[in-house]
């Protein structure tokens, strides 16, 4: 076995109908892979669906069952402890890989052998829910990665990335403590222990990931409360940049445009012009203008998460 992919998955038996015959299909000259999926702890039929996959394609498809554990940690690192191949892909369940994706990472590492070197692959919002408002919250920064040659830790994005297997185990693989930013807390660490982490365009997927305005708003919640711990974990003023926080240490420069962004949106950001806009928005296709309303309710949300779990985090 060259690559296992690995998948954690809850509660999606209708997105995995769809991801699995493609992930079982994937073009595989010259090595082999396996898809490695570990089902934590739902209650949907997940399992039966998995066992479904198994039973049709048992080169390809491994599945494994656990208990719920509140977040995507503790099965990603079991499905890492459970592969056989020495390359790790790691996806989530709602994302559809391309056909030369196994290839596309498979290739990569078989040109970089150093246990070191990681791949970021590119997850790509599809044209049929490109209208959806809620897409822009799917969006990575891959123009960032294109430009920066070799990458940190925060671009270790779990939607398509992938290493050698011992290397990402080092020190215990994700830590199942966290909830939230799991990913990039792993990625900050093998960081740390020398991880070259490369773009990889060629492979590519598709993020079927769906939201709605209230799962938005739940998720907003969610990082800012985590953000707190995680400044604190990491106390590096690229990481405040990145997660767009007010700091001194971020520079002058930067401190003084995200204080004026920060009075800007206070500005627009009242009940009657945002009233205004949410009629504008609602129910309709993607645009601007409603980019510019979901991102204000969201880092209105956010930061004030992040600003009550500062004051009760010690």
């Amino acid at each position: 076995m060259d690559v296992s992919i690995v998948i954690p998955t809850f509660n999606r038996s209708g997105v995995l109908r769809r991801t699995l015959p493609v992930l079982a299909d994937l073009r595989a000259d010259g090595f082999d892979y396996e898809v490695v999926l570990v089902n934590n702890g739902s209650s949907d039929g997940t399992a039966g669906v998995l066992a479904e996959a198994a039973a049709r394609w048992p080169r390809r498809i491994r599945p494994f069952n656990g208990p719920p554990t509140g977040g995507p940690s503790a099965p990603r690192n079991r499905g890492m402890r459970e592969a056989a191949a020495p390359i790790v892909v790691i996806i989530d369940d709602d994302v559809l890989p391309e056909p030369d994706f196994a290839a596309a990472h498979w290739r990569f590492h078989r040109d970089h052998p150093a246990a070191n070197v990681c791949a970021l692959g590119e997850a790509y919002v599809p044209d049929e829910l490109l209208g959806d408002p809620m897409t822009l919250f799917h969006e990575y920064p891959y123009d960032d990665a294109r430009a920066a040659g070799r990458l940190g830790g925060l671009f270790f994005w779990t939607c398509n990335v992938s290493g050698k297997r011992d290397f990402l185990l080092q020190g215990g693989g994700f830590d199942e403590d966290w909830l939230c930013y799991e990913d990039v807390i792993l990625g900050l660490e093998l960081e740390k222990r020398g991880m070259d982490l490369r773009f990889v365009p060629e492979a590519r997927a598709r993020h079927l990931h769906q939201m709605s305005p209230d799962s938005l708003s739940r998720r907003a919640v969610l990082l800012g409360e985590w953000l707190a711990p995680l400044v604190r974990r990491f106390p590096d003023p690229a990481i405040k940049h990145r997660f767009g926080l007010l700091s001194g240490d971020i520079g002058p420069r930067r401190y003084l445009r995200r204080l004026a962004n920060r009075a800007a949106f206070r500005l627009l950001d009242t009940p009657p012009l945002m009233g205004i806009v949410r009629r504008l928005v609602e129910g309709r296709r993607r645009s601007r203008l409603s980019d510019f309303y979901y991102y204000v309710i969201f880092r209105r949300i956010m930061l004030a998460a992040y600003a009550r779990a500062r004051r009760l985090t010690p």
